[in-house]
């Protein structure tokens, strides 16, 4: 059994390798192809009568562990600059006002309708209303380095203000004087953890000796931030603010504190770690996908209620965007269809008891809406693509017209 699950997970590795190359290659997002995998191989062990293990008390930890690294990899390639202040704060703006206004209006609705409880209903749509960092971050290749980096930072700050609204509405018990003051003593905590796992982890980078180097600052990385979820503190933040601050060590040389950590150490290994990231993130997110595809029942795609209800939430979320991006000046393009739903709408929805949960939202509908929002990035790598082979055919034109003449 030892050998056979070997042999299954080092194929799941290469055929997940296979899977995000050719995604590239086609620029449309590997996720689709990963979730389709799981689902085909699903099937085929079930028409062998082969038992697959119920492993889905694992997705949280997978999915938790994937986040780190794509969270972490997308902010070391931010390059900040006191210019970019304006942007960042558009693109928190962003992230903010289109989640606050799906969220409480979705669940006013519920409540109105259906006299459930607000909390319940609010806690039950936030998932929804969360970009998925997991899926935009890779995505963002489809686009130039610009609105790259708009996405980063949108999905990024998506990711940990749902999570931190999340937890806030979910642990609310009635007193919001008390949730407040506690919300707020668990925010600061989190900022001084942040500021001092930093400092640490970036010396060790640079002083810990060659040979055996990353594996025991990604261990301490992962410690400290499951650590942080076991007392329910917006982790997050932590990798957020860790990976911008090695992706831009040059820009705080001259600080005195930083002089204490030797810098030009950290440099010269910063490239290497980057690499790691990006592998290790891609290993636990094909997993993840590749996982949550295998107990995806086909007929899912049959539930045309929760379909419905799918492209309405959509259709809603898509058309908030377009007035906050009119507003706050924003290109429209790409921007407007680059708000995927995944990891972080899948693992929220998990955390919810089933006792819990709230009509039409069900794992049905969270995994359309996932489907759904990624198929429209899809059409953007599409379209994306089609305009970079016109451009190429008329260059090769004007080429040759100039050879001619």
């Amino acid at each position: 059994m030892t050998r056979e699950l070997l042999i299954l997970l080092s194929f799941l590795v290469v055929f997940s390798y296979i899977i995000e190359v050719f995604a590239k290659k086609i620029k449309v997002p590997a996720v689709i192809f990963l979730i389709t995998a799981g689902i085909l191989l699903g099937l085929i062990g079930n028409s062998f009568h082969i038992t697959i293990p119920d492993i889905t008390i694992y997705l949280k930890l997978i999915g938790g562990i994937s986040l780190v690294f794509v969270v972490l990899q997308g902010a070391m390639e931010l390059k900040w600059s006191k210019s970019k202040n304006s942007m960042i704060f558009k693109m928190f703006l962003m992230c903010i006002l289109p989640m606050f206004l799906l969220s409480f209006g979705v669940a006013s609705f519920f409540h109105l309708k259906d006299s459930i409880p607000f909390s319940q209903a609010l806690y039950n749509v936030i998932p929804l209303a969360i970009i998925s960092s997991a899926i935009a971050i890779p995505a963002t290749q489809l686009v130039n380095r610009h609105a790259r980096e708009e996405i980063i930072y949108e999905s990024s700050f998506s990711d940990i203000i749902g999570i931190l609204f999340f937890g806030f509405i979910f642990n609310d018990k009635g007193n919001i004087v008390d949730e407040s003051l506690l919300f707020a003593g668990e925010f600061a905590g989190t900022i001084l953890l942040t500021v001092v796992a930093t400092f640490i982890i970036a010396w060790l980078l640079g002083y810990i000796p060659s040979g055996i180097r990353f594996i025991p600052i990604l261990g301490t990385l992962v410690f400290i931030f499951e650590v942080a979820e076991y007392f329910e503190l917006p982790a997050l933040i932590f990798i957020f603010v860790f990976g911008v601050f090695i992706g831009n060590l040059e820009k705080f040389k001259h600080l005195p504190l930083i002089k204490h950590i030797h810098p030009e150490r950290i440099d010269s290994h910063t490239g290497e770690f980057y690499h790691i990231v990006t592998e290790i993130g891609f290993l636990v997110r094909s997993f993840f996908f590749l996982t949550l595809g295998l107990y995806i029942k086909p007929s899912l795609f049959l539930d045309f209620k929760s379909l419905s209800f799918s492209i309405t939430i959509l259709a809603i979320a898509f058309g908030l965007r377009y007035i906050f991006l009119k507003i706050l000046r924003i290109h429209v393009r790409p921007n407007l269809l680059f708000a995927p739903r995944g990891l972080v709408t899948i693992l929220l929805f998990l955390y919810i008891p089933a006792s819990k949960h709230i009509y039409p939202i069900s794992f049905n509908t969270i995994v359309q809406t996932v489907l759904l929002s990624t198929l429209i990035l899809a059409v953007i790598g599409l379209i994306e693509d089609k305009k970079e082979k016109e451009e190429k055919e008329e260059r090769e034109e004007r080429e040759e017209i100039g050879h001619q003449s």
